[in-house]
């Protein structure tokens, strides 16, 4: 088992990111903050370690769903969970619904989080 796993977090509001770092923090992750699609996909393309990825689809620049699309075609084993505030209908109406493992609703449960977590990262 790896001794720490990496979670790339998309996430533009700043509460939210505040949040994820409140229920994350006495976890054995590190955890990296980014603030729209683009940067997410730079990060992915220059980090091989990452194991998960938590992706906001209303961002600035590029949303989750041409985001998780550039990500998948870069690595399509690469779990995304979407965590969105959206009705979880109109994400999987999306044509690119697909591409997300998984789907939490905002706002986020964090027992919730730590089952979707673990799942995904075989722990």
């Amino acid at each position: 088992m790896k001794s720490k796993f990496v979670i790339l977090i998309a996430e533009d509001d700043r509460e939210s990111r505040l949040l994820f770092h409140l229920y994350l923090r006495n976890t054995n992750y590190e955890l990296i903050f980014v603030e729209n699609g683009l940067e997410a996909i730079e990060v992915v393309k220059s980090r091989y370690d990452i194991d998960l990825i938590l992706m906001d689809i209303k961002m600035p620049e590029m949303d989750g769903f041409k985001a998780a699309t550039v990500i998948k075609q870069i690595n399509p084993n690469l779990p995304i969970i979407v965590q969105t505030a959206f009705e979880i209908s109109k994400i999987l109406g999306h044509p690119n619904a697909h591409l997300f493992d998984e789907i939490i609703q905002k706002p986020i449960d964090s027992v919730k989080l730590d089952l979707l977590i673990k799942k995904y990262l075989n722990i």
